[in-house]
This record gives structure tokens, sequence and C-alpha cells, in this order.
């Protein structure tokens, strides 16, 4: 039986947004992009840049999210979630952008074979997709990974949207719930 998740989101960042034009995919995914290259390049002060500008141009966005670039998005927090040498987190995150993107191969430019970063990758390859949970709210519909389904697996990441009358109102990355990294580590 699926459950019924009730979140109520006001706009993310609202405050970063309110000045500024509304962000699109394009603009988001130029973000992400600057973000692998500065991993895959070792430039430390660029690929800061890239982490703290992504969340502020993903809460700005002004259009669905569309699922490639979602699991784009993914793909850059999993690497910031290596850097903190998170790997749980890496490859929950690895598995939600798989999951919208299955045919994306992590590219050898960026991560070379023997690369730390391969082990969340390829591990992440290995774990089964959750079965999703219908998610609502009460302030307009609910987009999750650029889907209007709604559909959402509580021991991944999500990037959900409101949209209330064709307009989104909020737009905000949610980490996996706290205590699934405990209920992993309870099962065996």
């Amino acid at each position: 039986m699926t459950s019924l998740i009730i979140l109520m989101i006001a706009s993310a960042h609202a405050g970063d947004c309110a000045n500024t034009t509304a962000s699109s995919n394009a603009d988001l995914s130029s973000v992400i992009a600057a973000g692998m290259h500065a991993f895959s390049e070792m430039e430390d002060a660029l690929l800061t840049s890239a982490l703290a500008d992504a969340p502020t141009f993903l809460a700005c966005l002004g259009e669905p999210i569309e699922p490639r670039v979602a699991a784009a998005y993914f793909r850059l927090q999993a690497i910031e979630a290596f850097m903190a040498d998170d790997l749980w987190l890496a490859r929950r995150t690895f598995l939600a952008a798989h999951r919208l993107d299955p045919a994306f191969e992590l590219p050898t430019s960026i991560v070379p074979p023997g690369h730390a970063l391969r082990e969340p990758w390829n591990s992440s390859l290995l774990l089964e997709i959750p079965n999703g949970q219908r998610v609502d709210s009460a302030e307009g519909d609910a987009y999750v990974d650029g889907s209007s389904v709604g559909l959402h697996a509580p021991n991944l990441p999500m990037i959900l949207q409101v949209v209330v009358e064709g307009e989104i109102t909020g737009t905000q990355y949610i980490p996996p719930r706290p205590d699934a990294r405990e209920e992993e580590v309870s099962d065996g």
C-alpha cells in the first residue's frame, strides 16, 4: 500500500530569488556542468562556487525541472557528499540520479578509472530502486524530480516543486529521511 506524505513548502531561498530573474533548466545545467568540470580539473574554488550556486539556481527555477537536469543535480550533490566523506549519502544520491537517467555513464574525463568516487557510483548501480510513495502538498500540485506523478522513495533525495495554477511557487532539494541511514544499517 502506498503511503501518503503531505509536505508543505514555501519558496525555498525566496529571499535569494526575490530580486533575480527566474532561472531555467539551461541555467541550472550550466552551473552543474561547471561544477563537474571543476571537479575533474581539481579546481577547488570553482567547485566550491558551483556547489554554492547550484541550490540557488534550483530554488529560483522558473519552470518544471527536467528529469535529466534533476539527475545531473543529484550527481553534483553526490560529489559534494563524497567530498564530505559521506559515502552512504553519495551512493543514495547517485541512485536517485540513476533512477532518472539509467543510461548515463560516469565519464572517465570527469572521474577516471580507479578514482575513489567510482566506488559509490558503482555500488549505487547495485542497489535496488525502492518503491515510491505518493507526495502531496497542501499548497498545490507536487512535482517530484520533474514528474507530476509525484512518487518518491523516502530513503532517496528528491527535488520537490509545488505548482499552483500553473506557476511554480517553490522548488526544494530534500535529502533522504534522517532515519533512513539507521534503518538500512539495522536491516543488515
